[in-house]
């Protein structure tokens, strides 16, 4: 642990760490304790020889305005409008003080594409309704979760679970 008290990365490599445990988690990138992050260019920084990335967002971050539940709106925003393009009249709109939808965060996630799995973290804090509409939205299978809760489970394909 480093003097701020932060974790910190180990003395030795990581690959020398593989012989000795089944799993190493590293945390590649913080997001200054918002739940929802924009990623620079350079992030996040994923050692050499990762077998697997998993994505981690806080569902309480839906519904609250941009500047307030993610860290790096100005890129949020950018890759929102970008992608919107397509459909112009929705994307005049947008600013810092919309709230993030379920379709933004997804959107987002998949333009962005850095990840293998997502765990949604913070489901004690969405509304079936809500969890249902980012399913839908996101199209790919999905963890939620509650670490305060202690739960999680996994989301199948939203089409999977249409009658």
């Amino acid at each position: 642990m480093a003097e701020s008290g932060k974790l910190s990365p180990p003395p030795v490599p990581w690959k020398d760490l593989l012989p000795y445990a089944d799993y190493i988690l590293i945390e590649a990138d913080g997001s200054k304790r918002l739940p929802l992050k924009a990623h620079a260019p350079w992030e996040p920084v994923i050692p050499e020889g990762n077998a697997r990335t998993i994505a981690v967002i806080g569902g309480s971050g839906l519904g609250h305005p941009i500047k307030e539940a993610v860290h790096r709106p100005e890129l949020f925003l950018s890759i929102l409008r970008e992608k919107l393009s397509e459909n112009p009249s929705g994307s005049e709109a947008l600013t810092e003080r919309s709230p993030v939808t379920e379709e933004m965060a997804a959107l987002v996630l998949e333009r962005e594409a850095l990840f293998d799995k997502l765990l949604l973290n913070q489901a004690d804090s969405l509304s079936a309704s809500s969890l249902s509409r980012f399913a839908l939205a996101f199209q790919r299978p999905f963890i939620a979760a509650s670490l305060r809760e202690n739960y999680c489970f996994p989301m199948p394909l939203a089409a999977d679970c249409q009658p």
